[in-house]
């Protein structure tokens, strides 16, 4: 082995600095600072401090004081609690409206009779303890919620669209003629918003009719469906076909534009 990598190499020893002793700036204490420091800090007017207890109470820019109430302990600007007059601070909106209502003196027996009547005209005009006569019916019922207008679905679809709503065989007779009318599952645009909404108010949704009805619902038309038609057509939804079977037994020659490679 070499010399080299047998003798082991002693670090020199750090040079000493020479250092100064400076009073604390916060609490008056004396420390030993470099000289180097020092002379930076007065060229530049820094303060020094003996340590970061004293830098970082020296920065704070708040004032600890207690809730005039609770007596928690809360955390306010300076500049607030200087611009203060009573210095009255409050940890919450709780705290200083209890405070301010212990301060109040006693009401007197009118205010407390206005307040007694307005309560009482809130709980009137908010329709709960109100009763109301259904104008489809002449049948009394009590109120909800102010907008109430009929006892029930059915004398509000009365009062709104001015004809008795479908019932469930009606719909399911309506559905199963258009049936055998056209041989295929209808769609929901082909009906009135009055059928289609009675379905879904008995029914839960458009599907779950047709589903009752014993007929395959249409699914949703992705973006990429392609359906092919008895002419040899492609369409890209049910309306399309329906449309091109249409002009088919017309007999009206048409063209489409998709078509599968």
């Amino acid at each position: 082995m070499n010399e080299k990598t047998d003798s082991v190499i002693e670090p020199k020893p750090r040079r000493q600095r020479p250092t100064i002793e400076v009073l604390c700036a916060l609490c008056g204490k004396p420390f030993f600072r470099p000289t180097h420091h020092h002379k930076y800090a007065v060229e530049h007017n820094q303060k020094e401090f003996c340590g970061k207890q004293c830098r970082n109470q020296y920065k704070t820019t708040s004032v600890s004081t207690q809730c005039a109430f609770c007596s928690k302990v809360v955390v306010r600007y300076h500049g607030d609690f200087e611009s203060s007059k009573n210095k009255l601070f409050f940890c919450g909106r709780a705290c200083a409206a209890s405070y301010n209502n212990n301060k109040r003196g006693p009401r007197s027996v009118e205010t407390i009779n206005k307040i007694k009547k307005s309560l009482n005209s809130r709980h009137l005009n908010s329709g709960t303890s109100r009763k109301r006569i259904c104008p489809i019916c002449d049948k009394e019922f009590k109120l909800a919620n102010t907008r109430c207008i009929c006892c029930s679905k059915r004398c509000g679809i009365i009062y709104k669209f001015g004809f008795v709503p479908f019932g469930k065989d009606e719909v399911v007779n309506i559905i199963t003629g258009h049936l055998l009318a056209t041989g295929r599952t209808p769609m929901k645009r082909e009906f009135k918003k009055r059928v289609w909404n009675a379905a879904v108010r008995l029914f839960g949704s458009w599907n779950k009719a047709i589903a009752s009805c014993g007929l395959k619902p249409n699914s949703n038309s992705p973006r990429n469906i392609r359906i092919r038609c008895s002419d040899g057509h492609v369409v890209r939804s049910i309306s399309e076909k329906v449309i091109d079977e249409w002009l088919t037994q017309s007999g009206l020659k048409h063209e489409m534009t998709l078509t599968i490679p």
